[in-house]
């Protein structure tokens, strides 16, 4: 069975013609390259065996699927993976890895927008970049610890709250919010109460310890 099947594929740019009339047969579960010197038309191929760009002229299919007329059934069974990408360093794969799982459990989505990617990549990596250098604001002394944690949940609380309205995960309303904000008071919540119930027994354990050797 073919995996990928292209016939006369073709793709120009005004005068230029970046791909040719490709033959190609890829059968199932063959590992291929496609290797040429730049310019020889690789990457548009890719784009265009993974519906990013239109053929000029000819077809191809993935998966049974044409990818000039079934674009959408294409992309629900493909994956791609540049080899060099914004995304691909730092904490990329750990924003690839929460895209592939939202797709896997979004019942119905048949593909993500260029606009919707790039939304959620950029405010996952602010939201991550507020979230760890929130953490120095303890780290100022004559702050007390109360206003500290205000503070920090107030930030958070909005920076978690803006990227959730701006990837349209929640939708902008009254209701949606409150329950928002009710999700992420309550889990705050735990967390500094387990963080205050570790703190305390590893105090008294210090504590004790620090006793039983005045005592010696």
């Amino acid at each position: 069975m073919q995996a990928i099947r292209a016939v006369g594929l073709v793709k120009r740019y005004k005068n230029l013609t970046a791909v040719d009339g490709l033959n190609l047969e890829i059968e199932c579960g063959e590992i291929f390259s496609l290797l040429g010197v730049n310019g020889a038309g690789k990457t548009t191929t890719v784009k265009m065996l993974s519906c990013l760009t239109r053929p000029t002229d000819g077809d191809a299919t993935v998966g049974c699927y044409s990818v000039t007329r079934e674009p959408e059934m294409v992309k629900r069974i493909i994956g791609v993976s540049p080899q060099e990408t914004a995304i691909a360093s730092g904490i990329g794969p750990v924003v690839l890895a929460i895209i592939y799982l939202i797709l896997e459990k979004a019942e119905g989505l048949s593909a993500l927008t260029v606009k919707e990617v790039v939304i959620g990549i950029f405010s996952l990596t602010a939201l991550a970049f507020i979230s760890g250098g929130m953490n120095a604001i303890y780290q100022i002394e004559r702050l007390p610890l109360m206003t500290a944690i205000l503070i920090h949940g107030g930030v958070l609380y909005l920076s978690y709250l803006v990227t959730y309205l701006v990837n349209d995960w929640i939708d902008f309303g009254v209701i949606p919010i409150v329950i928002f904000s009710a999700i992420f008071v309550l889990g705050y919540m735990v967390i500094w109460a387990i963080v205050y119930s570790i703190a305390r027994k590893n105090t008294k354990e210090l504590n004790e310890m620090l006793k039983k050797k005045q005592a010696e």
